[in-house]
């Protein structure tokens, strides 16, 4: 395969890198929101299934709790990859500009997919875990144990940004391109299934010009602080389910 982008440019003006390492700088997630204290500074770690409802709610905190502190070690990664992947593009350094870049596009999709469990435990759908997909899991309402009015509008609204198309010449969110989510999938898609995003591929298997790291970074970045936003109007629904 050819390399588009060998001995390019890469790098970016600093008004984009001001731009993008201020979204990633607001996003943020408490790290004490699923605790239960047990004397002495203590806390209760986890707690087995039991058949009253008091164990029942137990379990679903701890089920909480197990998923956010994935998302807080994803946070850290994620942040990671998408400043070295910054700053590699800024050095013209390819290879660790797309290595990170790739990192960040896996690691995203899985938060994604964090929040999709969290949904399925809250909304009583209760799929099996191997069952539960965020692209799709949003707009199913069948089976949905809570239909009160800010449950479903939070739903509704994850539901319409997974499915923009992408089209940067309209906005979303926060002014935000339109349709980054779906350009993010299919980047992973084709990762996973086809061939290197960082590659030019001129053939019956595929055809693939590839986009410069600027470009998919203000994409991916975009696209985290929108599920940071996501996933705050989530833990505010927990957060009233048990106070």
């Amino acid at each position: 395969m050819m390399n588009f982008l060998e001995d390019k440019d890469i790098s970016f003006p600093e008004s984009e890198q001001k731009y993008l390492e201020n979204i990633l700088s607001k996003i943020s997630y408490e790290s004490d929101i699923f605790v239960m204290p047990f004397g002495d500074g203590k806390e209760v770690i986890g707690v087995m299934s039991g058949a009253d409802e008091k164990s029942n709610e137990l379990n679903e905190f701890f089920k909480y709790k197990t998923l956010y502190n994935s998302l807080i070690d994803l946070d850290i990664k994620i942040k990671f990859s998408l400043q070295q992947a910054i700053i590699s593009s800024q050095q013209n350094k390819m290879l660790e500009a797309y290595y990170y870049i790739e990192n960040g596009v896996f690691r995203i999709i899985t938060a994604w997919d964090n929040l999709a469990q969290v949904y399925n435990i809250y909304s009583g759908l209760n799929k099996g875990i191997d069952e539960v997909y965020y692209a799709c899991i949003f707009e199913q309402k069948k089976g949905l144990a809570i239909t009160d009015t800010k449950f479903m509008k939070f739903r509704e609204n994850v539901e319409e940004y997974i499915k923009e198309e992408d089209n940067i010449k309209m906005t979303s969110r926060n002014g935000y391109w339109r349709g980054n989510n779906k350009y993010i999938r299919e980047l992973r898609n084709q990762m996973s299934h086809r061939n290197s995003i960082a590659k030019v591929s001129l053939s019956d298997y595929d055809m693939h010009i590839p986009d410069v790291p600027i470009f998919i970074l203000k994409r991916l970045v975009e696209d985290y602080e929108t599920l940071n936003y996501y996933y705050g109007q989530m833990l505010e629904l927990i957060k009233d389910y048990f106070s």
